[in-house]
């Protein structure tokens, strides 16, 4: 006998619904994945024709599925950076975090891409597993900041060791690269994902609070 259980999330009564416990927890924004392609794209654009939308903000993380064609991708991403929901800094600074993937020409073309719209000058964080890697990319491609993806723990362990451990990361990752984006992680649960494994790895969305 077969068992299963499908729940279809990609529905827009399920993004209202998530927008609204997200403002209820107090998060300001949201940072997708910008997937491209589809199906990975169908969170962020549930979410740009949610009439909820401007309950939480949101922002970009790059990774290879972006900058794997970078050039033609890059002018899309330039246009939502004037949407009145996308997450500004600094006085009103597009955030945008590259994940592992960036180089100092890439970011050069997205602070000129900028410059010709009319655009503050974008604040770029750079992501990485560590702090001395995040430092490094930060260096050479000419970042603002430096931030982690995610953090998570093994075989159960409880939530106080995992929050102990990235506060550490906090200092590490400041003492390493000076302006940080500070994760706060509430776990990293993938066993679903080993018993019935997917052909990507990326849920396309993360969270951000200011």
């Amino acid at each position: 006998m077969t068992e299963s259980v499908n729940s279809d999330a990609t529905l827009q009564g399920v993004m209202d619904q998530e927008i609204q416990y997200a403002k209820r927890a107090g998060i300001d924004y949201w940072a997708f994945l910008y997937y491209p392609q589809q199906p990975l794209a169908r969170a962020r654009e549930l979410y740009l024709s949610s009439e909820h939308r401007s309950d939480v903000n949101w922002c970009a993380i790059l990774d290879g599925n972006f900058t794997g064609s970078y050039a033609t991708n890059l002018p899309h991403l330039v246009a939502q950076f004037s949407d009145p929901s996308y997450q500004r800094v600094l006085g009103g600074r597009p955030l945008v975090y590259f994940f592992i993937t960036a180089t100092a020409d890439w970011v050069a073309q997205m602070r000129a891409a900028c410059s010709q719209a009319g655009l503050p000058d974008p604040y770029i964080v750079a992501m990485a597993w560590t702090a001395q890697s995040a430092a490094t990319i930060k260096t050479a491609v000419g970042a603002d900041a430096v931030s982690r993806y995610a953090t998570g723990e093994q075989n159960g362990h409880p939530y106080s060791q995992l929050a102990d451990a990235e506060t550490s990361l906090w200092d590490q990752y400041a003492t390493a690269a000076g302006e940080v984006i500070p994760t706060v992680s509430t776990g990293w649960d993938k066993r679903p994902r080993y018993d019935y494994p997917l052909s990507r790895a990326g849920t396309g969305l993360e969270f951000g609070a200011g």
